[in-house]
């Protein structure tokens, strides 16, 4: 029997897409994480697995922000010392959130919070694009 709430909590969208395929598997790995995280929360048989997934998708948000962070250095962008900074502050906050939700077997604020990240990472996207542009670079294309 299907469950009556949605299997997905963010579906890709191709308007996501980077043109850069590290990045949009990189993406595309947190969009899973967080999919799977909301249908732990929400399955009865598979609840035991959030505390599992917290941990897998606070991996993955490390790498991912790493991952950008070092793609902006390599090009010399004048906004990677920001993007340092701004990728501190939030994975301090998503570690802190994580590690609160994670006794929860219903992380709200936890969901929330990466919704709210995502949006908001793809709007950064937008103001990433005339840096890497300018050093002709594919790395970012919304």
């Amino acid at each position: 029997m299907r469950p009556s709430w949605p299997l997905s909590f963010v579906k890709w969208e191709e308007a996501y897409s980077q043109g850069n395929d590290l990045i949009d598997d990189l993406h595309h790995s947190i969009l899973a994480n967080l999919n799977a995280l909301y249908f732990y929360a929400n399955s009865d048989s598979c609840n035991h697995l959030v505390g599992q997934c917290f941990d897998v998708l606070v991996k993955n948000m490390e790498l991912h922000v790493l991952t950008e962070e070092s793609l902006l250095h390599d090009i010399h962008a004048s906004t990677a010392n920001e993007y340092r900074l701004n990728s501190q502050i939030l994975l301090a906050k998503f570690i802190a959130i994580s590690e609160q939700a994670k006794g929860d077997m219903y992380p709200a604020e936890l969901l929330s919070f990466i919704r709210t990240w995502w949006t908001e990472h793809m709007k950064y996207h937008q103001y990433l694009e005339p840096f890497l542009i300018a050093e002709k670079q594919l790395f970012c294309r919304i």
